[in-house]
């Protein structure tokens, strides 16, 4: 296909951003269920030993992740469960918006990776939003 524009390489300093789901977190239609949503909080970035101790980041402490749109801050989870260079953000979070309707799923932690990734990246072959593989940094969050 011409006229698609081919996504860039990550950039020396930058992590490449994938999603993930849990199995009581499917999209966003879940969060609305007290039942699948109690227990621990799964809305972590996980991210790999080698890049947590580059960049200074402490198990559970709260990161930033900035991409070409903005920035989101969650916690980090540490685990080499991912590959050294990726950093994984669950989707289908950010319920606290303005005309959201879901009264359980309002009162829950967690942001859009929409808000990091921005509307210029898609798939070159299906010209579909790119959700993955988006080059992004990493830096433990500034407290006020």
């Amino acid at each position: 296909m011409q006229g698609l524009p081919v996504p860039s390489a990550p950039e020396k300093d930058q992590l490449l951003m994938i999603g993930r789901r849990h199995i009581r977190s499917n999209n966003s239609w879940m969060h609305n269920s007290q039942r699948l949503i109690k227990g621990k909080g799964r809305f972590t970035a996980i991210v790999h030993p080698q890049d947590a101790q580059r960049l200074g980041v402490e198990e559970g402490a709260d990161v930033t992740i900035s991409g070409s749109a903005g920035s989101i801050t969650l916690p980090a989870s540490i685990s080499d469960d991912i590959m050294p260079g990726v950093i994984s953000v669950p989707h289908g979070w950010g319920h606290d918006r303005d005309g959201v309707q879901l009264e359980i799923a309002r009162s829950t932690q967690g942001c859009s990776v929409n808000d990091v990734i921005g509307t210029e990246r898609v798939e070159a072959v299906t010209a579909m939003a790119q959700l993955n593989g988006i080059p992004v940094t990493l830096a433990p969050a500034i407290c006020p």
